[in-house]
């Protein structure tokens, strides 16, 4: 068994093997294979429908034209920290009910398993499709449910895509002065060979907002807005694992659809423009061609893609800026031509 490190918020969280007869024992399962633990994270989440949210094209990574269905989940408690422990296969847990805090019997309970300090799992008791479930914590009644841990691998790379087997921790931060602090977990669960069609969400869970209260434990009033930029993802919020990219934000010439309207600023090639061949513009002589330097560095001189007129501006408007402030301006050139 492992030590109990932190106790619940709300509700009590303890070894199976004492306290009342009562609450809910989950018992630990690990299909893929036994995954090293030392510690565990219990966290309960708000069971109502109506702190559950689906959001659908969720962009799967930037300029990617991939995207994922995705579930929001809201913590509602926090059941608290296991550590001391080898590995999650058969481990037994029980939630204990405490309705002096709370009144609450439904709960869905996401355990996050660390070996050491990378998170190596996650947890959920599963519905006939895989999904996360909700447990029953009454009162004077002990429930039993099995626990189904996958393995997952962190990801530290900001623009990587949350694929099968992936996770990721959001962190925000309220100002430059602000520590940062973790705002929720994203995760895409593995295929289940068994259920093919199941597990078809990826998974998030909003955590309390901190910054507001850091005594907080309770999210489920919260947006679900997982990247603190202020714009929820059922509001077009295409990609709400990064701050950068929501409905009105500039674009800019980087080839990514920063504004979440399905269209990108892509540098494209110039198009000459084609004229009826007459004695001027007959074809020249291959000496004069365009494959000459002269012809190459003429050619070298035009606008590479759409975007330069935007670089044009920016240089005006730097050069203007210089002008202002008493720098003087740059002196013409003046070219000679020797007779002939």
């Amino acid at each position: 068994m492992g030590r109990l490190s932190s106790l619940a918020v709300i509700l009590g969280l303890s070894a199976c093997s004492s306290g009342p007869d009562e609450g809910a024992i989950l018992t630990f399962e690990s299909p893929e294979g036994p995954i090293s633990a030392t510690r565990i994270e219990v966290i309960l989440a708000n069971a109502a429908p109506t702190a559950i949210a689906d959001v659908d094209n969720q962009r799967r990574a930037p300029g990617s034209d991939a995207d994922d269905a995705v579930r929001y989940y809201r913590q509602r408690a926090l059941g608290g920290v296991v550590e001391g422990m080898k590995g999650v296969a058969g481990f037994q847990l029980r939630i204990e009910p405490d309705i002096t805090t709370s009144t609450d019997e439904e709960f869905i309970p996401l355990v996050f398993v660390y070996d050491g300090d990378a998170l190596v799992g996650v947890g959920a008791v599963e519905d006939a499709l895989g999904d996360p479930a909700a447990v029953q914590i009454t009162p004077g009644m002990i429930t039993r449910y099995p626990v189904v841990v996958t393995g997952v691998s962190l990801l530290t790379d900001p623009a990587a895509p949350i694929e099968r087997g992936t996770a990721r921790t959001v962190s925000c931060s309220s100002s430059r002065d602000q520590e940062p602090w973790r705002s929720g977990v994203a995760w895409f669960p593995v295929v289940d060979p068994a259920r093919p069609e199941g597990r078809a969400h990826q998974l998030r869970l909003l955590l309390p907002d901190v910054s507001v209260d850091p005594a907080a434990t309770d999210a489920s009033a919260r947006e679900a807005d997982l990247d603190c930029d202020q714009h929820p993802a059922a509001n077009n919020d295409c990609d709400d694992l990064r701050s950068a990219y929501y409905n009105g934000a500039a674009e800019s010439c980087d080839g990514f659809d920063t504004n979440c309207d399905s269209q990108r600023f892509i540098p494209q090639g110039a198009r000459r423009r084609t004229r009826p061949a007459t004695s001027a513009t007959r074809p020249r002589p291959a000496s004069r061609s365009a494959t000459t330097p002269r012809a190459r560095s003429r050619l070298a001189r035009r606008p590479l893609h759409a975007c330069a007129a935007a670089r044009v501006a920016r240089r005006t408007a730097r050069s203007a800026r210089s002008t202002s402030r008493g720098a003087r301006p740059p002196k013409p050139r003046v070219r000679h031509r020797s007779a002939r």
